[in-house]
This record gives C-alpha cells, sequence and structure tokens, in this order.
C-alpha cells in the first residue's frame, strides 16, 4: 500500500490526516509523490493484489479519519474496499465510480458515488 508508511508515522507522532484518498488505477509520478510526504490530505495507491485481499490488510492506521475517499473502475471493488475502511474504523467513507473507458484520450467519466456505513451503502449520485 503506497503511502501507508507516510501515514503510519505521521499517526505515530500524533497527526493525522484530515482526508485520504484511496487510489485502485496506477498512478503517475505527481500522484505517487502524494504518498511520499506527510500531508493534510494523503495519497494511499492499493495495486490489484492488495485490492483482491482488502479484506486481510491492516487499515488500523485509519482510524479516526475524517473522510475517505476511494476512486476506481470496479463497483464491486469499491464496496468492498468502503467496507474493509468502515470496519477499521474511519469516518465518512465515500467511493466515485468512474469508466476509464470513456475517452480514448484518457479522460475520465464519474458514473456513481456511494456512501459506505456500517451495515450500509448508499448511493449518492448515479449517471
Amino acid at each position: 500500500m503506497r503511502g501507508a508508511d507516510t501515514i503510519l508515522t505521521m499517526r505515530l507522532n500524533r497527526k493525522a490526516p484530515t482526508i485520504v484518498y484511496i487510489e485502485t488505477r496506477p498512478m503517475n509520478d505527481l500522484a505517487k509523490s502524494y504518498t511520499e510526504r506527510p500531508r493534510d490530505d494523503m495519497d494511499l495507491h492499493l495495486d490489484p493484489s492488495e485490492v483482491a485481499r482488502i479484506e486481510t490488510l491492516d487499515l488500523r492506521f485509519l482510524v479516526g479519519i475524517q473522510v475517505v475517499l476511494i476512486s476506481g473502475v470496479n463497483e464491486r471493488d469499491l464496496d468492498r474496499i468502503g467496507a474493509a475502511c468502515v470496519k477499521a474504523g474511519a469516518g465518512r467513507v465515500e467511493s466515485a465510480l468512474y469508466d476509464d473507458n470513456a475517452d480514448p484520450f484518457g479522460a475520465l467519466s464519474l458514473l456513481k458515488t456511494k456512501l459506505h456505513t456500517k451495515g450500509e451503502v448508499k448511493t449518492l449520485w448515479a449517471l
């Protein structure tokens, strides 16, 4: 989990980001830089093998994080990641489902947003 060590270091120093963005798609070098230094808004990048085993990963560093925003192109994966974040103790957990095939030039099209809470997933907006 790229970015987890930075968030853990912050937590050990009694600091925490206000927002954690969880990315499930491959990221460019600029986006990767958002995982390397402590910031108020941190990125956490999951590779496909981590997404596949999200229920077994230690996400305790998300305890008390005010907002977790997850983005990706697979709705089932987003629901699983959202449930894992809620179980870990994150505050508000939202996900954004994108269609990465909508534009041949690489632009993403937002399809749906959801709110994840204990025992419930609520669609906030859908195309």
